[in-house]
């Protein structure tokens, strides 16, 4: 009825409420808090109302709290008891959350573009790649390039998902089935099985190493030719695929040496790629590829030959000057099968840049550098056979028995101490005339000699 009464007159003076502070009677506080949360009222009334809830909540009559529960959400905005509405609140956190989610998929971009980051895939079942086998083997048979294209491509996807997958892969054959494959597509006219060709000696690349069944397929004669023509002709890709397919191929047995140089342009094109390099892993490769074939016992001179007409020596000092520590390794390595030979250490003795280079690679970085320079300088000096004796006379006035006494106080393999002990006896012979020391070189080693 009191309610009824005030709703019905809104006389209700607040400053006359404010008066009577010492008011006593929860029942009018309880009774103005009924009429503040349950009625709306419109206009002046609407605003005293409003101002009535402020002065109680000021005045700590009635918790902040109890409005915060139990009125609406315009009436709490007018009489300032909240910061935010909550559609405002929704389209902030809205707005944030949209934020967070673009920082987060940035960081994620850039993270896979910096660091190679990989999604996580299904992973395969040995009977999806025992059925994906059949398959290729069957498009091999009716000739599908198309359809063994797509196939090989459904297996590099597989491999490049995990590493799960790819032992999986390997422990069912995939491996000698795509070498198979290879073999099958290249017995035919090249021209028109150029893509699944391609495709599958990028896959075979993603499963180094290679082994039984899939080298004797791939060490075929079709398989061979095809791979020289690869080298010949085709995108960077495609010649690099090749070199390291065949690095492979090689270096796992020197019987297939011989089949490899039989074939018309086969030393040639692998000398273009050194000279014009495609990237250092495949320059690698091709190194390891050469050594084998001019370190081979029944077929070197042929190889060696070739090469040193074509300029190998000079190409491979240019190389040493300036490269990595693996490419350099591989490089010296060639450089010493060349340098066996009669007819290589004859192109080395021409080339001004042969000791200089060559003694600077003693003790530099690591111990396979220094066994092959060692070994290099130990063929030209051993087997030097002009009057002069320019050999001993170029490796004194760089520095070699300095490098090479210190070489021995340090420490080496047997084999590589037996050479430096002869070329100590042999560089002593010329010491007293021809020796030069660059003190640059020797600054911190102490010289007991």
């Amino acid at each position: 009825m009191i309610a009824c009464l005030f709703v019905s007159s809104c006389s209700l003076d607040l400053s006359f409420i404010k008066k009577k502070r010492s008011v006593s009677s929860n029942f009018n506080l309880h009774l103005c808090v009924h009429v503040i949360l349950q009625l709306t009222m419109p206009g002046k009334r609407h605003v005293r109302l409003i101002n009535l809830a402020k002065w109680l909540v000021e005045s700590a009559w009635v918790a902040l709290r109890l409005f915060q529960e139990r009125c609406e959400e315009e009436l709490l905005w007018a009489a300032e008891m909240i910061k935010i509405k909550a559609q405002d609140l929704k389209g902030k956190e809205v707005k944030v959350n949209t934020s967070l989610l673009y920082q987060q998929t940035k960081f994620n971009l850039q993270r896979e573009k910096s660091e190679g980051y990989a999604k996580l895939g299904i992973p395969i079942s040995s009977v999806e790649v025992l059925e994906i086998n059949s398959k290729i083997t069957t498009a091999c048979k009716s000739e599908d390039q198309t359809g063994g294209r797509d196939l090989v491509a459904e297996i590099k996807k597989w491999i490049k998902e995990s590493e799960r997958n790819k032992r999986c892969i390997v422990d069912y054959g995939a491996v000698s089935v795509l070498a198979a494959a290879f073999e099958s597509f290249s017995k035919t006219c090249l021209d028109e099985h150029v893509s699944v060709l391609e495709e599958i000696l990028s896959t075979l690349t993603l499963l180094f190493p290679l082994a039984g069944e899939a080298l004797t397929y791939l060490g075929s004669a079709s398989s061979m030719h095809c791979m020289v023509w690869f080298l010949k002709s085709g995108d960077l890709s495609r010649r690099r695929n090749t070199v390291l397919v065949l690095r492979e191929l090689i270096s796992s047995d020197h019987r297939r040496v011989n089949m490899f140089l039989e074939i018309e342009g086969a030393i040639e094109s692998l000398y273009k790629l050194i000279k014009e390099p495609i990237c250092p892993t495949a320059t690698e490769a091709l190194f390891v590829v050469v050594y084998h074939m001019i370190t081979s016992t029944s077929v070197a001179d042929k190889p060696i030959q070739k090469f040193v007409d074509m300029g190998l020596v000079s190409l491979l000092l240019e190389t040493l000057v300036d490269a990595q520590r693996s490419l350099c390794e591989k490089a010296l390595g060639v450089l010493d099968g060349l340098c066996s030979s009669d007819y290589g250490r004859g192109e080395a003795y021409n080339n001004s840049l042969i000791f200089p280079v060559i003694v600077k690679k003693i003790l530099r970085v690591s111990d396979l550098k220094t066994e092959f320079s060692v070994s290099i300088l130990w063929k030209l000096c051993k087997n030097e056979k002009r009057e002069e004796k320019t050999a001993f006379v170029e490796a004194l006035q760089v520095g070699a028995f300095q490098k090479l006494l210190l070489l021995l106080q340090v420490g080496c393999a047997d084999k590589t101490k037996g050479q430096v002990t002869e070329l100590l006896k042999l560089l002593n012979l010329h010491r007293a005339r021809w020796e030069c020391i660059d003190s640059m070189d020797f600054k911190s080693p102490k010289r007991p000699f």
